[in-house]
């Protein structure tokens, strides 16, 4: 008598359900909601399985998918272009030193037939992890998160960040780092498109730089509450008198408080362009910002709570600003101090005022108080004279 084992309909009925909800889910929700979840739960556990999973399917069938970039942004290639580097003879990934290097560690990426392709930041090295005094404002390992992030939430490019992807870097590829021998170790971090410099900013005339352009970034500094927009962070280029600025280095968006970093203002403030109004375009892009659906992409991809609070906090900043018609230097009075060791910001007064006793931000109450202050700023500027 033969013994067929009896086989549950019922499971494989269910298990083929469950795989065509999750492939319906895939191509309906696209990257934003699909990626944004995988990195939320697989990378903060176990983060080789979400690297797995980006290396074993084909660059093809990913960009299909859309799980190589969020939101309306152009697929990038930049993850295809270092995996396929890497297999090059002439790789090199080598840490960088002294100026060119920064705080933390950062490696430049590069072969001989392509040149330097981008600069990676590994989560292990970054400056908060080896400082032995961190910033109260950065959860310590989490600026490779913060780079990607605002590759992401830099909506239509209008920023100019460039390409930054999560990527995971074998040790052995790292020349300087710190544990060379270690094979088969790999190391997690971001990776981001190296950009070509030909000027330093500080040096240039400011009235060069396009003003809508000026605007963006600075919006994008404002949303993002960046604690680390000094001239070095802002690449320039010029084609056929064609002046561009392109902003790099994001591990201090996203701070987890109000922070008025002393010694780094925004380097922008000081540029005629700061005392313009803002376009009709722009004004069009801030109205259409969302500051709840943004600070979804720093939940998941494991941002601590305060960090989406302060993303909320300067997103909503720029659009009252913005809808006053206010200027740039209107909003940097209000969210820097000119003494940041011994005053607070009227930001900073704002948002501690609107806590409630548990300490939780009252956003509405916030955000009247915001409106309230840029109403009146706007009413006390003097007008223009006409003829």
């Amino acid at each position: 008598k033969i013994c067929v084992p009896r086989i549950d309909t019922r499971k494989m009925r269910a298990k083929a359900a469950k795989k065509k909800r999750e492939t319906e889910y895939l191509m309906a929700h696209g990257v934003a909601q699909v990626l944004d979840s995988l990195v939320g739960t697989l990378l903060l556990e176990k983060p080789n399985n979400i690297l797995r999973f980006i290396h074993d399917w084909s660059f093809q069938e990913l960009t299909k998918k859309g799980l190589l970039r969020p939101h309306e942004r152009q697929q990038p290639n930049l993850l295809k272009e270092v995996s396929n580097a890497l297999q090059d003879p002439t790789f090199t990934a080598r840490r960088l030193e002294g100026d060119e290097a920064g705080y933390g560690g950062s490696y430049l990426i590069a072969t001989k037939p392509s040149g330097p392709l981008a600069i990676f930041k590994p989560s292990n090295e970054e400056f908060s992890v080896t400082n032995t005094a961190p910033s109260p404002a950065f959860t310590p390992g989490n600026g490779y998160k913060r780079e990607v992030a605002a590759y992401w939430l830099d909506h239509k490019g209008k920023a100019g960040v460039p390409e930054t992807v999560l990527f995971e870097m074998p040790c052995n590829k790292m020349t300087g780092h710190p544990h060379p021998s270690a094979e088969t170790e790999k190391t997690l971090g971001s990776l981001q498109r190296f950009v070509v410099g030909e000027a330093n900013f500080a040096d240039q005339l400011g009235s060069v730089w396009p003003t809508d352009h000026i605007h963006y970034i600075a919006s994008f500094d404002i949303r993002t509450m960046n604690a680390d927009r000094h001239d070095k962070n802002l690449i320039t280029h010029c084609k056929d008198k064609d002046f561009h600025v392109t902003p790099i280095d994001h591990g201090d968006c996203f701070p987890e408080i109000i922070q008025d970093p002393e010694g780094c203002p925004f380097e922008w403030q000081y540029l005629p362009q700061a005392n313009e109004p803002f376009s009709q375009e722009l004004l069009n892009y801030i109205d259409d910002l969302d500051a709840t659906k943004d600070t979804q992409v720093l939940r998941d991809l494991g941002l601590p709570r305060e960090a989406q609070n302060m993303l909320f906090v300067g997103t909503t900043t720029l659009k009252c600003a913005a809808a006053c018609g206010c200027t740039l230097k209107d909003i940097v009075e209000y969210i820097r101090t000119e003494d940041c060791t011994t005053q607070k910001s009227l930001l900073q007064d704002h948002v501690d005022t609107a806590r409630d006793l548990s300490g939780t931000i009252k956003f509405e109450e916030l955000k009247s108080k915001i409106e309230e202050h840029f109403r009146r700023v706007k009413k006390n500027k003097p007008t223009n004279p006409t003829g």
